[in-house]
């Protein structure tokens, strides 16, 4: 007969003035971990959700870097784009100066016609991602703000839990 163990794990009840430590604590430390694998990952179709949730946990301040890094993440693969985008301008415009040595007319008015066309709809989607770059700026500062709020709401939360008279614990 066998006999099943179960192990029962007992949770401490840790003070909100360890708490919000350890936390501030864990963001420090890890903080540096998640941008590497973040921005490490970006041209990777590789999943990171597991290795991000296990670096983040029930931390908020790393919650919220995440939020940062994977916008971040998005506007440099937005950059990208435009960069992309620019160079295939280029090279439609290259293409479209030697369209004007096709000798047949019909042929070449078609041809620089679809060159132009091109170009404009490129135009277009550089200026596109032009705004959503500006808007993912925007999102990064007012989260890069939130975060340091946050840090500082809770090192200020700290001190007066370090200063209560009630406080027994040691930080």
């Amino acid at each position: 007969m066998f006999i099943k163990r179960f192990v029962k794990y007992i949770k401490e009840e840790v003070s909100k003035g360890e708490q919000i430590q350890a936390d501030i604590r864990e963001f420090q430390q890890k903080k540096g971990n998640l941008e590497n694998l973040i921005m490490g990952n970006l041209d990777s179709d590789k999943d990171i959700s597991k290795n991000i949730i296990d670096i983040v946990g029930e931390n908020q301040f790393l919650n919220k870097l995440n939020t940062i890094l994977n916008l971040r993440k998005s506007l440099v693969k937005t950059e990208m784009k435009i960069k992309d985008a620019s160079e295939k301008v280029s090279n439609m415009k290259r293409d479209l100066s030697m369209v004007s040595s096709i000798e047949d007319e019909a042929d070449r008015d078609k041809q620089s016609k679809r060159l132009e066309e091109d170009i404009k709809d490129e135009g277009e989607k550089s200026k596109e991602y032009k705004n959503n770059i500006k808007e993912l700026e925007l999102k990064i500062s007012e989260s890069d703000n939130e975060i340091k709020v946050m840090l500082s709401e809770k090192k200020k939360m700290l001190d007066e839990i370090k200063r209560s008279p009630y406080n027994d614990s040691q930080f």
